[in-house]
């Protein structure tokens, strides 16, 4: 979860770029990890390797945001299906309990 204000980070904790597309109706979007590593230290060059993780977040009111590390074929059939949050809920298999009726 990220609360308003902070920054959506990959499951590596790289900071995502502002750059999403979205998934269905619901205010949500997938994203791709861009960071390229830097050298380290004592080294001329890089990996030049993309870390390329892939997450799905969901916002929810108020700005916080629910985000979960995906994979390319689960974002794709979440955008083929034009999934509704509720839907892709159950697609990951995520859990959140309901409220009670009082």
């Amino acid at each position: 979860m990220c609360l308003p204000g902070e920054p959506l980070v990959c499951p590596h904790g790289h900071n995502l770029p502002r750059d999403f597309w979205t998934i269905g109706e619901e205010p949500g979007g997938g994203q791709r990890c861009k960071l390229i590593e830097p050298p380290a230290r004592g080294e001329r060059r890089g990996s030049g390797v993309e870390c390329g993780m892939l997450v799905y977040w969901m916002l929810f009111p108020g700005g916080m945001r629910l985000v979960a590390q995906v994979t390319s074929r689960e974002l794709h059939e979440m955008e083929r299906e034009h999934m509704s949050i509720a839907q892709i809920r159950d697609f990951l298999g995520l859990r959140w309990m309901p409220r009670r009726a009082a």
